[in-house]
C-alpha cells in the first residue's frame, strides 16, 4: 500500500511539472524563434533557418523537467515550409510533438504584409513504466499509455509593417477541436503579441529597441501577460532582452550572431507556486541561417 501511495504522489508531482511546461513556452519564443509558437512566422527572413533549443532546471530534483526543440524553415518568395519537433521529459512522462508547417506571406504594399500559417502533425504522450518504483500494474497508467498518438496542430496569423508586428495563434488544435476534452484544464489555448521595433540612429550607435507585450490564454485559468524589451547592438550582432510575466516570474537572455551562426543563453525564474522545487531554469539556443 505504501508503494502504491508513493507512486501516486510521485506521478502527481511529475504531472504538475508537465503542466507547468505546457503553460511556460520556451523563452526563445519571444524574440529568437517566434515560429516555435506561431506557424505564421515561418520563413519571414527567407532562405533556410535551423534552430535548436534546450532547457533544463538549474538545481534539478529527481525527475526534473527537460525540454528540447528543433525547428527548420525554408522561405520562398510568398510562402514557407517548416518542421517543428518538440520533446519533453518530466519524471515518468514523455511528450513528443512533431508538426509540419505551411505559411503564406501576402504582400499588401512595399512595407505591409499579412502572414498566415498552419502546423499539423502528431502528439504522443507516454509514461515510462521502466522508471516506476511501485505498482506498475495500475489501471490508470495502462490506460494512459494505450491512448497512442493523436493528430495535433496550431494555426497562426500576423501583420508586419512600419516596425510593427502584431500576431496571434490558436494552440493545441487537438484540444480545441476535441469535445471529449472539454473538461480538461491548464493547457495553453492561444497566444497574442504586439511589438514595435525601431532604430535609435547612428548618433546612438545604431541601437535597436523592440518593446513587446503578449497574452497567453489558459484553459479554465487566468491568462498570462508577458511584457518586456529586446535591445540590439552592432547591427543586430548582439542583443539582450528581459520580460516580466504576470505569473510572477521573469526571463532574461542574450544572443550573439557571427556570420550565419547564432548562440543564445536565457535564464527564467519560476512562478511562486514552484519556487520550492527549483531556482529556475537555463535555456541554450543554437541557430544557423543560410
Amino acid at each position: 500500500m505504501k508503494k502504491k501511495s508513493s507512486f501516486i504522489v510521485l506521478f502527481s508531482f511529475v504531472f504538475m511539472l508537465h503542466a507547468n511546461a505546457q503553460l511556460k513556452p520556451l523563452a526563445a519564443t519571444f524574440y529568437q524563434n517566434q515560429y516555435l509558437i506561431n506557424p505564421a512566422m515561418a520563413g519571414l527572413e527567407g532562405g533556410l533557418a535551423l534552430d535548436l533549443s534546450y532547457r533544463k532546471q538549474l538545481n534539478s530534483v529527481p525527475g526534473a523537467l527537460t525540454e528540447q526543440a528543433l525547428t527548420g524553415t525554408y522561405g520562398f518568395d510568398k510562402a514557407a515550409i517548416g518542421l517543428n519537433v518538440y520533446n519533453e521529459k518530466a519524471g515518468l512522462l514523455r511528450r513528443t510533438r512533431v508538426l509540419g508547417s505551411y505559411a503564406y506571406h501576402l504582400k499588401l504594399n512595399e512595407k505591409d504584409k499579412l502572414h498566415f500559417g498552419l502546423s499539423v502533425g502528431v502528439l504522443n504522450e507516454k509514461a515510462d513504466e521502466s522508471l516506476i518504483k511501485g505498482d506498475a500494474t495500475d489501471v490508470n497508467l495502462g490506460r494512459f499509455n494505450e491512448r497512442g498518438a493523436v493528430v495535433d496542430g496550431d494555426f497562426g496569423a500576423a501583420y508586419t509593417g512600419h516596425g510593427i508586428t502584431a500576431q496571434g495563434a490558436i494552440l493545441n488544435l487537438n484540444n480545441f477541436m476535441n469535445k471529449d476534452k472539454g473538461n480538461q484544464v491548464n493547457y495553453a489555448t492561444f497566444f497574442t503579441a504586439l511589438s514595435y521595433k525601431f532604430n535609435m540612429g547612428k548618433e546612438y550607435g545604431d541601437i535597436g529597441l523592440e518593446p513587446k507585450v503578449g497574452y497567453r490564454g489558459i484553459k479554465e485559468a487566468d491568462g498570462v501577460v508577458d511584457a518586456g524589451m529586446n535591445v540590439t547592438f552592432a547591427q543586430d550582432r548582439f542583443n539582450v532582452f528581459g520580460l516580466y510575466h504576470s505569473s510572477e516570474n521573469a526571463t532574461f537572455g542574450f544572443g550573439i550572431k557571427y556570420k550565419t551562426l547564432s548562440l543564445s543563453g536565457i535564464y527564467s525564474s519560476v512562478p511562486n507556486a514552484f519556487s520550492g522545487y527549483t531556482n529556475g531554469d537555463f535555456e541554450l539556443g543554437l541557430g544557423i541561417r543560410l
